[in-house]
C-alpha cells in the first residue's frame, strides 16, 4: 500500500500542516516515532498504550489535534474521550481538533467527514456518522458519553495528554487521586474491551499515572515508548 495522508498519521499532519500554514512542518524523528505508535492503536496492535516524552515537543498536536481527525476518516462514527489536567486545555484541544476538520484543506482531502451542525460547545462535537468527541479534565466526572464502540474494529478512543500538572506532582494526594479517577471514572467509559487507552505526557513522579500503570497499577500490560530528553550522546531528542 502505498503511503498517504489517508494511511499515515505523519504525512497527514505534514499535508495539512503545509495546506493551513503555508510552510512544511519541521520534521524530527520523535514525531515519527509518536505517529508509528499511534497508528497502531488504529489497526488493533495496541489498545494499551503510553508515550513518555519531554514538554514542547508536539506531543498534544499529534497524539489529539490530529489523531483524532486521522482517525476521523478512518471511521466518521468513532467515538472519543480526551482528558487532560485542565478541562479548559482539554476543550482547547479538541476545539482545534474540530477547526482542523472543518477546514478547507481537511474537506478536501476527506469530503465524507461532516462536523454536525449542531456542534458548537468547545468541550464536545459529533459528526453526521454518529462520531463524537469529548473533553474532560482529569478527576472530572464523564457522564453519558463512552468511547470507542462493541467490536474489535476501530471506533475511538480514550486520550489522556499530561494528567497531572508537574507543579502538583509532588503530592500525593493529587497523585492518587488522579489513579482513583483513571480507575472509576475512565475505565467505566469504554464501551468495549478492545477501546484504545492512550496516555501521552511528561513523567513528573515516580509514582504518577504511567508509572503506576508502568508497575502493572491496574493489572494490564501496556505499551510504553519512552522518548528521553538527551540520548546516549548527550543529544537533544529535537
Amino acid at each position: 500500500m502505498t503511503a498517504s495522508p489517508a494511511n499515515d498519521l505523519y504525512l497527514f499532519a505534514r499535508a495539512v500542516h503545509e495546506l493551513r500554514v503555508g510552510t512544511s512542518m519541521l520534521p524530527a524523528q520523535h514525531q515519527r516515532v509518536i505517529a508509528r505508535a499511534l497508528m497502531r492503536t488504529v489497526t488493533g496492535e495496541s489498545t494499551r498504550l503510553i508515550i513518555n516524552l519531554p514538554p514542547r515537543s508536539g506531543k498534544t498536536e499529534f497524539s489529539v489535534v490530529n489523531y483524532v481527525p486521522w482517525a476521523m476518516q478512518i471511521n466518521p462514527a468513532s467515538q472519543f474521550i480526551h482528558a487532560s489536567y485542565s478541562k479548559r486545555l482539554a476543550a482547547s484541544n479538541t476545539y482545534r481538533a474540530r477547526e482542523l476538520m472543518m477546514s478547507d484543506p481537511y474537506r478536501a482531502l476527506f469530503p465524507h467527514v461532516k462536523i454536525s451542525q449542531d456542534s458548537r460547545a468547545k468541550d464536545v462535537f459529533g459528526t453526521d456518522a454518529g462520531g463524537s468527541v469529548y473533553a474532560s479534565g482529569a478527576g472530572g466526572s464523564i457522564t453519558g458519553f463512552g468511547a470507542g464502540a462493541v467490536g474489535e474494529q476501530f471506533a475511538g478512543a480514550i486520550i489522556i495528554d499530561d494528567p497531572i500538572k508537574p507543579d502538583e506532582a509532588s503530592s500525593e494526594i493529587i497523585r492518587e487521586g488522579v489513579i482513583e479517577w483513571f480507575q472509576n471514572t475512565i475505565e467505566s467509559r469504554k464501551n468495549s474491551p478492545h477501546t484504545p487507552i492512550i496516555i501521552i505526557g511528561q513523567r513528573v513522579h515516580e509514582r504518577d499515572l504511567s508509572g503506576w500503570l508502568i508497575d502493572g497499577g491496574n493489572g494490564e500490560k501496556w505499551d510504553v515508548v519512552k522518548i528521553p530528553a538527551l540520548d546516549d550522546d548527550g543529544e537533544s531528542f529535537w
